[in-house]
């Protein structure tokens, strides 16, 4: 798999369930909470295989050093909000804000990562290179999900 199509994949997993929760009510507790709790998993895990195999490889080169650590700053910022949500009621409307300021923040996220990151990071990825970490990513996200069962 092409590691941009895979990294644009999350994305738009992401943005469909913001969409989903966003269509829920602050009476839809259960249904919220179990639209979170896949969310939280799936953010966190695309940010973490995102930092440990396709960030490292982009914050030591000076064409994508910049950019690399705005996405990072980006990431602390997205899991400062799900922590904060996590220990929020869902039916309230604090939660309900918050949720719309992370869709808000991870739309911005992704439309600069997609614009800005990952032209750049073809200049600086040779195509084989780019295969190897999307294999990085897969392995990686397989092995959590395994964990996850147990």
């Amino acid at each position: 798999m092409n590691l941009y199509m895979l990294l644009h994949q999350d994305h738009e997993k992401a943005k469909s369930l913001f969409a989903q929760l966003e269509a829920t009510g602050e009476d839809e507790q259960d249904r919220r909470e179990r639209l979170f709790s896949t969310l939280f998993r799936e953010l966190n895990l695309h940010a973490e295989a995102e930092e440990r195999y396709f960030y490292s490889r982009l914050k030591t080169n000076d064409e994508t050093r910049e950019t690399t650590l705005d996405s990072l700053g980006d990431h602390k910022e997205m899991k400062r909000l799900l922590a904060q949500m996590e220990a929020t009621d869902a039916g309230t409307p604090e939660w309900t804000a918050k949720c719309r300021l992370l869709r808000n923040d991870c739309e911005e996220h992704i439309a600069r990562e997609e614009a800005e990151l990952f032209p750049k990071a073809r200049r600086v990825i040779e195509d084989e290179e780019a295969a190897g970490i999307a294999e990085d990513i897969q392995s990686y996200k397989e092995e959590q999900a395994e964990i996850e069962i147990f």
